[in-house]
């Protein structure tokens, strides 16, 4: 089959091969032209914004070396240290919250931070490096994986709201189940439908239940709170 077709000073060239895999994210390319039918969706509940700022200093005062994640009601606040002295500062918010921060972001971003206790002093140490970015809100979906001649991981083929963090992991494990699939395909043990078929139960598998929790939290992360207060019926 056709993978690709590319436009070369030469003129336009085919690339053929045996699968094309969709590992493009949510707005999957792969996903639209091979009209991937969708087997779960659930309306967005929460959006992001962040800021990148140098400076931001660890609760005990030394550069911010490892994540952090503060709650302050139906809201959570992420540190997330990146290279050379950048970290990413972000707030998940729910549908109201971040239409009302969106209306003056570089401003309300701060406004909001301030109501962390334990953020607000760290916050207004730092250096902005670059202005405040917004993630809108964006629908869950989970996607058939799989056709003949094509496959999708990541993002292109399960998208959860990102506040839980599971969205990376996920996307690695499935790459390895993926690559299990392929190579019993071209080792000639197991057909294509069957290898396919394998990585989609095991995608299913491994997800579901994550994305069910992760959907079902979004939309009140209060939820959380409750869940640690509460005692566990099942072990008392």
């Amino acid at each position: 089959m056709i993978g690709a077709r590319v436009v070369t000073p030469e003129g336009p060239r085919d690339i053929r091969a045996r699968i094309v895999i969709g590992a493009d994210g949510r707005n999957s390319f792969v996903a639209r032209a091979v009209a991937a039918s969708t087997e779960e969706m659930e309306p967005a509940s929460r959006g992001f914004y962040y800021r990148y700022m140098r400076g931001f200093a660890s609760p005990d005062g030394r550069m911010a070396g490892a994540a952090e994640f503060w709650q302050r009601e139906d809201e959570l606040a992420y540190v997330l240290p990146g290279d050379a002295g950048v970290t990413c500062v972000a707030l998940s918010l729910n549908l109201e919250d971040f239409a009302w921060l969106r209306l003056a972001p570089q401003e309300r971003f701060h406004e909001r931070l301030e109501q962390h206790v334990g953020l607000a002093e760290r916050v207004r140490a730092a250096e902005a490096y670059g202005p405040v970015l917004g993630n809108g809100p964006i629908p869950n979906y989970v996607r058939v994986p799989i056709g003949c001649g094509w496959a999708l991981v990541g993002d292109a083929g399960l998208h959860q709201d990102p506040w839980s963090g599971l969205g990376l992991d996920m996307a690695s494990i499935h790459a390895t189940f993926l690559t299990d699939a392929l190579l019993a395909w071209f080792g000639q043990n197991a057909s294509e439908s069957d290898a396919l078929a394998s990585y989609h139960r095991r995608r299913n598998n491994h997800a579901l239940a994550g994305y069910h929790r992760t959907v079902a939290l979004a939309r009140d992360l209060r939820q959380l709170k409750r869940e640690v207060s509460e005692p566990d019926l099942a072990s008392a």
